[in-house]
């Protein structure tokens, strides 16, 4: 019988140079072929003539890798053959979209499940703590609450209100819509900073990680510190 199992899964990737080396390693002891190739920030794709090409890229900051491809096949005499595509990118654009997805192809069911089971194990390995802060669209709630602030500035006038109460709401309402709607893009980029969906941690962006680390460690300690004195001070 031959057997096919297709995965794909949008979850926020860490790839220090260690665990890229394991991966790779495990598919070097599983497989009689492997190849690898990736894209860069810039568009340009690579082929790694060997499997350790790739841990030795320098990564540049200019040039970093977005995406990587694995090819790898085997044929073993009696237990037929296997195949597996591995791509490792960012593909939340699409209707069905993922970090990372593969197909595997697979005659010895008994090899094959083990096999994948311990695939799962490496990826899930890699995956990031914020994974599911990756799908939400910071923007569009930006956007909502521009607009609804937009819309409750328009409706004021038209409120039985005093004149002086009702120039500064609907001054305040105006800018704070305005304000919405103008950091939208900026937001998204910090969001994308500092969660991103795809850090391949080897040559130039080894320290990317710690760095995108700390950023992150600093947002969440500002806004907790912020939590914690405006509850003390609500009891003065």
């Amino acid at each position: 019988m031959k057997y096919e199992k297709i995965s794909a899964n949008s979850i926020g990737l860490i790839i220090p140079t260690e665990k890229l080396e394991k991966l790779i390693k495990f598919f070097e002891n599983e497989f009689d072929d492997l190849t690898i190739s990736s894209v860069l920030s810039n568009d340009t794709k690579i082929n790694f003539q060997s499997d350790t090409e790739i841990l030795k890229y320098e990564n540049y900051k200019t040039r970093f890798i977005t995406s990587i491809m694995f090819v790898c096949e085997k044929y073993v005499s009696g237990s037929g053959e296997a195949k597996l595509m591995l791509e490792i990118s960012d593909k939340r654009e699409l209707e069905n979209g993922y970090t990372v997805k593969y197909d595997l192809k697979f005659d010895d069911d008994v090899w094959g499940f083990k096999f994948e089971s311990e695939l799962n194990d490496i990826l899930s390995s890699m995956k990031a703590s914020y994974s599911r802060i990756i799908n939400y669209n910071s923007s569009l709630l930006f956007i909502f609450t521009g607009v609804i602030l937009l819309i409750l500035s328009i409706l004021v006038p038209t409120l039985e209100v005093d004149n002086t109460f009702d120039s500064e709401i609907l001054f305040n309402l105006s800018v704070l819509s305005f304000i919405c709607l103008l950091v939208i893009n900026p937001v998204e980029k910090f969001k994308e900073f500092i969660f991103p969906a795809i850090l391949i941690g080897i040559g130039e962006q080894k320290d990317e990680i710690a760095k995108r680390s700390w950023y992150r460690n600093f947002v969440f300690g500002t806004l907790l510190t912020s939590i914690i004195i405006a509850f003390l001070f609500s009891f003065n």
